[in-house]
Order: structure tokens, then sequence, then C-alpha cells
């Protein structure tokens, strides 16, 4: 794979590298918002190159990099800063979901299946994060991505994973690429964005002097030798361009459930390892959220599932360690 940076003349041709270049625009417009927003992707992101294969030009890989900020930090048992597993998800998801539909000829941006992110050292405060993408496969229905995730300075790889995202965004917009209309999409889109950067209940963001932690509240949750249960409800700093739960969110309350279930851990100074998270539907408005011990013979390893109306909706497995 070829990577290109954006400050070079791109070898595409000159449509596609157009509309490439104003739906990029419009992904940092959005960044403004939601969840989005409270990760600090407005302005701890910068998208340096992406990749093109040789054989039809299309974008399969993209190279990011991010900045770790205090607010997106939780704090471990000595108050050392870190960026924790759960938060990270919420990164990968921005900029997996930005790769798939760059490399998508229909740029659609979809909804997530699935998430799977591995950390393998602790990352610390102001570290700063080289993301690389490689779309594995985009397909009429399911676009497939795989990530890993370096710290700049040394090159160390600090994490990995993949994440599947199901495609279709119905007829109407079908339509409009096929007739590449997709100008007139970006009008709207370009109106409604710049309509909500405008709204405190999209660009709220993290209050002075609190952390991402602060916005995860877990409502009524206990715990006991088995499980632990309580509830949550989307508010504007979790949620995606849809109003509904983004699945970043999803993942960082995943692991605030595990962390609040004090006594399903054996030790409390172990780290969120890892994350695998499966989304079977829009999540919105308030949920049940349970944690529970894995079954599995991993004694480190938690499952978080997310019910509506005794539905399930999401679920987490999670599992960690000493760093």
């Amino acid at each position: 794979m070829k990577f290109i940076t954006l400050a070079q003349k791109v070898k595409l041709p000159s449509n596609l590298e157009s509309s490439h270049r104003r739906f990029l625009a419009s992904a940092f417009q959005a960044w403004e918002l939601g969840y989005s927003r409270t990760l600090g992707m407005h302005r701890n992101i910068a998208v340096q190159s992406y990749g093109t294969t040789d054989q039809i030009k299309n974008i399969n890989g993209i190279v990011a990099e991010y900045t770790v900020s205090p607010e997106v930090c939780r704090k471990t048992v000595s108050s050392e800063a870190y960026l924790s597993c759960g938060i990270l998800c919420g990164v990968v998801d921005e900029i997996t979901s930005l790769s798939l539909m760059m490399g998508d000829r229909m740029f659609r941006p979809g909804v997530s299946v699935s998430l799977k992110v591995k950390m393998l050292q602790k990352i610390s405060l102001n570290e700063k994060l080289l993301f690389k993408t490689k779309n594995i496969k985009i397909g009429k229905m399911l676009g497939f991505c795989d990530f890993d995730v370096f710290k700049e300075k040394c090159g160390t790889l600090v994490g990995n994973g993949n994440h599947i995202k199901f495609l279709p965004m119905g007829v109407a917009w079908d339509i409009i690429m096929k007739l590449r209309l997709e100008s007139l999409l970006l009008k709207f889109y370009q109106k409604e964005t710049l309509k909500r950067s405008n709204s405190i209940f999209w660009t709220k963001g993290i209050p002075e002097g609190e952390s991402i932690k602060d916005q995860l509240p877990l409502i009524n949750f206990s715990s006991n030798e088995s499980i632990g249960k309580g509830q949550i409800s989307v508010n504007s700093n979790l949620c995606n361009y849809l109003g509904t739960f983004h699945g970043g969110a999803i993942c960082a309350y995943s692991e605030q459930a595990a962390l609040a279930s004090s006594s399903l851990l054996n030790d409390r100074e172990s780290l969120v390892s890892s994350m695998e998270t499966y989304f079977y539907s829009a999540l919105k408005g308030k949920l049940e959220v349970q944690s529970e011990q894995n079954n599995s013979t991993r004694s480190q390893c938690l499952d978080v599932l997310f019910e509506k109306d005794k539905k399930l909706m999401a679920r987490s497995k999670v599992e960690w360690q000493k760093f």
C-alpha cells in the first residue's frame, strides 16, 4: 500500500479526489459535535495521509495522529494519568469509520457491528499516537477495517484490532450517489452541521476541571460477588451524529461498569487491556447495564450487557492485566 501525504499531489482521477476531499472536510466538521468533541477529535487529531492501491486508485487506509490530552485520561490508583482502553475505542471508532467511508465508492458512514481493541502497552498523558488503518474489504453490506496504533516518537506498537460496520444507508442515499449528486448531500450535511455547531447541546464538550469519566455516570449502580447492575442514559456528550449512543461511548461505559464492579475484580491495580464490543441495535434513551464474570477460564474477564425493555442491545467482553 502506498501512502500519499495530503500536501502532495494526489494521483487520483480529479472528480474522485474532489469528492474525497469534500467528504474529509465534512468529517472534520462532524468531529466538533457530540462524543467526537468529548474525545477531542476536533483539536487533537490530524489526518496525515491516505493509501491507494495501484490498480484501482481507491483509498484503502489512512494514517492519523492523535494527541492524548488531560481531559480524556483516567488515573491509576497511584494517580498516573493514562488513556484507557475504553476511551481508546472511541478514537479508534472515529478513525476507522473515516477510513472505511473514504474507501467506499458511495462514502457510506454505516453503523458499527463489532469493535475489537487490544492495548499492548499503557498510553500516557501527552503521548502522540499514530493510527494506521487498512480497509480489508468494503462490500455491499459490510466493511472491514484493521488498525495498528504506534507511539509516534519511538514507533512502538501499543495497540491493534479491527472494526466491522454495516454500510447500507438506504435507497435514497444509493440513488444520490449513483447519479453523482453527492454535492447536494454534502450541502445538506454541511448546513445541518453548521446549525448544530451553534447549539450548546451538540458542542457542550467536557466542562473545565472535569474529565471524560465524569461524563459517564452510572445510575443506581451496585455490585456483589457475582454481578453488577445499574442504568445509563444518553446525553449530548455521548451521542453520535444521529443523536443515539456513540459506539465508542458504549465501550467507555463498558469499562466504567467493569471498574465499578470492584467485588468482581481480582486486582485493582490492573488496567483494562482489551475489549470486544458487539452492537445489535441503535442505542438511545435509558439503558440497563449489567456486568458479570465471564464464563471462560480466564478470571480477569467480565461481560458487560446493555439492555432496553429486556432486549439485548449491545455487549462487551472486557479483560484486564497489569502493565
